[in-house]
């Protein structure tokens, strides 16, 4: 219980930082019910273990969301309310494409290696070395970032006005993450996909550090929130590199450490990870 009550209050307090994120409450509610439903028998002590599990998480879900609520009807008079008027929202997710592919700050547009974290969950489903289980928890994962983007997408302002990328699609990352990792995993697989995917981590780091520093340094206030090709970004981004050289050696030289880290993360995890030809031959 003391597990589902803490789960709820970390559903409330994401839920307090965005309104969308009161969709993250469905994850473990899905993965509750496919837990009971999955077993041929069920006993009664389970089912209401199950029951009140879920029931102590939605009341301190609605315990965290609570102030919120109030202070809701002190201010607009209502307690449940899109603080950006009901026009601001629509049911219908009419701006789906533009959401994730428009120069509009589309989410793949601007982010093209997250596609990995689609393709990652895709991989998931295909493995036969995953359980049902497993499985399961990557069919919620995709679900949850459909959510995100049926909720992005219904929105009028799809772009999120002046601002880095797909802003509102920050909160998605937690449902990616997994996929971003099982896809570089089966990336790296062989000697020769390892080294490549590494080439391709080091350029994609590379070019974000570098398209948020042109964001910032080059791009005047209306291109914040104007439509940027992407292949146009990463020429700005490249250029911003090159005058970094020369104006901010000092920003460029502390570069260094982070991508001399993340070249050596990989070999330290195979030393570390893979058990050597001894100690398998032993076994």
């Amino acid at each position: 219980i003391f597990y589902w009550s803490l789960l709820g209050c970390v559903a409330g307090i994401i839920a307090l930082v965005r309104w969308q994120n009161t969709i993250y409450i469905l994850i473990p509610i899905a993965y509750l019910l496919y837990s009971i439903l999955k077993e041929q028998y069920i006993s009664r002590k389970q089912l209401l273990l199950s029951a009140g599990n879920l029931a102590f998480m939605i009341i301190f879900f609605l315990a965290c969301i609570t102030p919120q609520i109030i202070a809701f009807n002190i201010i607009f008079n209502k307690y449940l309310i899109i603080p950006q008027t009901t026009a601001f929202f629509t049911f219908i997710p009419s701006w789906f494409f533009q959401a994730l592919f428009s120069a509009r700050h589309g989410l793949f547009h601007w982010h093209p290696f997250l596609i990995t974290g689609v393709l990652g969950i895709m991989l998931a489903y295909r493995s036969k070395q995953n359980d049902s289980n497993s499985k399961f928890i990557y069919y919620i994962l995709f679900a949850g970032f459909l959510l995100q983007v049926y909720v992005n997408s219904s929105i009028s302002q799809y772009w999120a006005g002046a601002s880095f990328g797909a802003r509102r699609f920050i909160d998605s990352l937690v449902f990616l993450a997994f996929g971003i990792g099982n896809f570089w995993t089966n990336a790296s697989l062989s000697k020769f996909t390892r080294w490549l995917s590494l080439i391709f981590l080091n350029f994609f780091i590379f070019i974000n550090i570098f398209m948020e520093r042109t964001f910032i340094h080059t791009y005047t206030h209306p291109q914040h929130s104007a439509p940027v090709n992407l292949l146009q970004l990463i020429h700005d981004s490249l250029y911003r590199f090159t005058l970094d050289l020369h104006e901010h050696p000092y920003f460029i030289t502390s570069l260094v450490p982070l991508f001399i880290l993340i070249n050596i993360m990989p070999l330290l995890c195979n030393l570390t990870c893979t058990p050597s030809k001894k100690t398998t031959a032993e076994s």
